[in-house]
């Protein structure tokens, strides 16, 4: 069962009736920048930069509606990955790392527990993903994920143009 959670000029949240839900984060991306004091780009993958990440592709239209949009330079395609946190193998090694990771970055978000809720509308072009999930900053750093934690899919699409919806 579902109630109506108000949240001022936007649509009515829903969010389960069985427990007293707090808001303590959200992002309506009601102005025409990117918040950076919430949202930061995943730049990195394995502690080296990443070819395909990017910050270009994000626009925000004052209306709460935010595009993330490919983009292409000399046949390369790349796309902007938001996070509120940093996966610790991300981190690029500096010379006061403790190897083989970077200094922690102070992340701008963590939750570990709670709702989370997402209105979006998928890619379509074919032959791209979305996705929208928790991950915890140590995942991967043992082989235990009680140690470390997972990657928890809200959504995935993987089939752009088909519309073919995929999830975890």
């Amino acid at each position: 069962m579902m109630k109506p959670f108000p949240v001022d000029g936007h649509a009515t949240s829903l969010v389960p009736s069985h427990k007293d839900w707090q808001l303590v984060w959200q992002d309506e991306f009601d102005g025409t920048e990117l918040d950076q004091s919430k949202w930061g780009f995943r730049l990195n993958y394995w502690g080296q930069p990443s070819p395909t990440f990017t910050t270009e592709g994000v626009v925000l239209d004052g209306q709460s509606h935010l595009q993330l949009h490919l983009t292409e330079k000399d046949g390369q395609f790349f796309s902007p990955h938001l996070q509120t946190g940093s996966n610790t193998f991300d981190i690029p090694r500096d010379s006061d790392g403790i190897w083989p990771f970077g200094k922690r970055q102070e992340p701008k978000f963590m939750h570990r527990f709670g709702f989370y809720e997402i209105r979006c509308r998928l890619p379509r072009s074919s032959g791209w993903h979305a996705a929208f999930w928790l991950q915890s900053p140590s995942i991967g750093a043992a082989p235990d994920p009680r140690f470390c934690g997972v990657e928890c899919d809200i959504i995935i699409d993987f089939h752009g143009i088909n519309g073919t919806l995929t999830s975890d």
